[in-house]
């Protein structure tokens, strides 16, 4: 497929290499380069610096955990009242996931913990210390809070708030890089699926839409998000 121009729109995908993963780099999700006749062996990656990333057990926990909330977010969005449409097969197809939506949930999930606090605490954000039991009642919130943390680290893929082991991991990792990595999950979502990325379980496939119009996740530039198929 030729690169389209700087300003144009994406192009549809690229056929019936989209399905199943073949032509696609395994890290970033890239369509790959044109393969080398003389060499025999099957091409897995676009670059060396995708290849390492691909071995890197830093991003690992990283990239597993956006696969899992790119999943959780498509679960709950696609049995809601709005935006949902059925395909000739039967399935509900949910709103679009945009991938930012997947890296503010994964890398800055403690702005939407706080503002639920602060609810949970009358809007305040703070406690009276001079309103008797104000200190036992704020310790017993805390406790509270806390176990739930816990039941929540249990779930495995199916919690929905990142561990406090993976945001010390992951705050290293400057914004820039934080969004291709969400979009990096996207495009192998959508070249690979999610059973081959960590939910086995998991066969419908996905694809990517921008402005209405299902795209070739490769030439994707500003704002995509993702749907089941």
């Amino acid at each position: 497929m030729t690169r389209p121009k700087s300003k144009a729109p994406a192009p549809a995908p690229a056929g019936s290499s989209s399905s199943t993963g073949q032509g696609y780099c395994h890290s970033c999700g890239r369509l790959l380069p044109r393969e080398d006749k003389n060499d025999p062996t099957p091409r897995k990656y676009c670059s060396a610096t995708c290849r390492s990333h691909s071995k890197s057990t830093y991003l690992r926990d990283i990239r597993t955990e956006l696969i899992r909330t790119f999943h959780h977010l498509l679960e709950s969005n696609s049995t809601s009242h709005f935006n949902v449409r059925k395909t000739g097969k039967g399935n509900q197809v949910g709103r679009i996931i945009l991938c930012s939506e997947a890296e503010k949930a994964v890398f800055a999930p403690q702005t939407k913990d706080k503002a639920k606090d602060e609810v949970e605490d009358g809007g305040h954000g703070f406690e009276d210390s001079s309103c008797p039991g104000s200190a036992d009642t704020s310790k017993e919130h805390e406790e509270n809070k806390d176990e739930v943390n816990d039941n929540d680290s249990n779930d495995g893929l199916t919690s929905d708030r990142p561990s406090k082991t993976f945001m010390a991991t992951s705050s290293n990792i400057s914004p820039s890089e934080q969004r291709e990595e969400a979009r990096r999950a996207a495009r192998r979502l959508v070249a690979f699926g999610f059973s081959s990325q960590g939910i086995p379980t998991e066969n419908r496939a996905v694809e990517a839409v921008q402005n209405g119009k299902v795209v070739e996740t490769s030439f994707a530039k500003g704002e995509w998000g993702i749907r089941w198929k």
